[in-house]
């Protein structure tokens, strides 16, 4: 079957099939925040059509654009700008919405909306209740990715060149971070990370939290995240990895391993020595630096490991341990020649290497 469109080229009558199978939701391209494609069913063979549909109209669906499914209800949007609603059981369309052009790649969709792009540039969230417009948010460049669902926000990019993280609930835009160049690749998000890639032919990761950029490297076992820093580092110095190799030889051929690591920066060493078994104790001046250690213990597959960390002046905090007598079987230092203590306290080497 088929029709032709108002420049009289023909357009094929699209069908959505479905055959009865035991499966899970599938609310999102690739069904998840991560984009594993993965779902715990075991879906077996694909044998019985339990219904089929095609909207009224002459149209078709573009060829990223697949249904998504959650609690019950199936939405799919075509390139003529309708974005249907079905039950996803029977086949029977409950409602519709007319968006301002094509929708031609694939929804989000939760409990309450289903969300998505559009060529004229708009991201739309619409009730699946009664397909009004709950929210709608306008970009420079048409919208030709998926978006991505995560945490009560939605990572889609422009072809104007900015991925946008937009909030479920009002359409609010938390931060935009522009790339430079159209993206035409759909966000992935883990661990507090968003990932895309632009018409540039390059990929790059942001924060989460507030699009700030990182990125990470690998050094055999490990993993860091990096990215410029106000003194022109990149949070990670890979010469130090001699020194890293030669602790955790150390550590695992030893019976007791509790490490004080002073100066810890990112925790190049403290990923290190808690990967060979060491009890760490991670000290380091600048509460965001520990923070960012926190993270690469996590990225690295860590997280689980006995390392404490603390915010504090190292010396002060090594006074106090002596006080406690506390005792550690290897201490690691590699202090910078000048930084500020939490308080603002001013640390030169010149100065206080004698003391420490």
């Amino acid at each position: 079957m088929g029709g032709r469109n108002k420049a009289g080229c023909a357009v094929p009558v699209v069908w959505l099939l479905a055959v009865h199978l035991i499966a899970s939701d599938w609310p999102q391209l690739a069904r998840d925040a991560a984009k594993t494609g993965y779902s715990p069913d075991n879906a077996g063979a694909a044998t019985n059509v339990s219904w089929r549909w095609h909207p009224d109209r002459q149209t078709s669906v573009a060829g990223r654009t697949q249904p998504v499914v959650a609690g019950g209800i199936l939405c799919v949007g075509f390139y003529d700008g309708k974005m249907y609603i079905l039950n996803a059981l029977t086949g029977v369309k409950l409602r519709e919405f007319q968006a301002g052009g094509p929708i031609t790649h694939t929804a989000a969709m939760d409990a309450e909306r289903v969300y998505f792009g559009c060529h004229d540039g708009a991201v739309y969230a619409v009730r699946l209740n009664d397909a009004t417009l709950a929210w709608k948010v306008q970009t420079a460049g048409p919208i030709q990715t998926a978006p991505c669902l995560a945490g009560g926000t939605i990572y889609i990019g422009s072809e104007d060149g900015r991925l946008f993280a937009i909030r479920i609930t009002d359409g609010a835009v938390l931060w935009t971070y522009d790339s430079g160049r159209p993206i035409l690749t759909c966000a992935a998000y883990a661990n507090g990370t968003v990932y895309c890639g632009n018409e540039g032919v390059y990929a790059f990761a942001v924060r989460a939290a507030n699009g700030a950029e990182r990125w990470k490297v690998r050094y055999g076992e490990f993993s860091f995240y990096i990215k410029p820093t106000g003194f022109k580092h990149t949070g990670l110095f890979p010469e130090q990895s001699v020194n890293w190799k030669w602790m955790t030889g150390k550590i695992k051929g030893a019976e007791s391993a509790r490490v004080l690591n002073l100066f810890s920066y990112t925790g190049g060493a403290t990923v290190a020595a808690a990967s060979a078994g060491a009890e760490v104790c991670h000290v380091d001046a600048a509460k965001g630096i520990v923070r960012w250690a926190k993270e690469n213990l996590e990225l690295s597959g860590l997280g689980s490991r006995p390392v404490r960390f603390i915010v504090d002046d190292a010396i002060k905090f090594v006074q106090r341990e002596k006080r406690r007598r506390k005792e550690y079987d290897g201490i690691i230092m590699d202090p910078p020649s000048y930084g500020r203590g939490p308080k603002g306290e001013m640390w030169k080497i010149e100065d206080e290497l004698c003391n420490l």
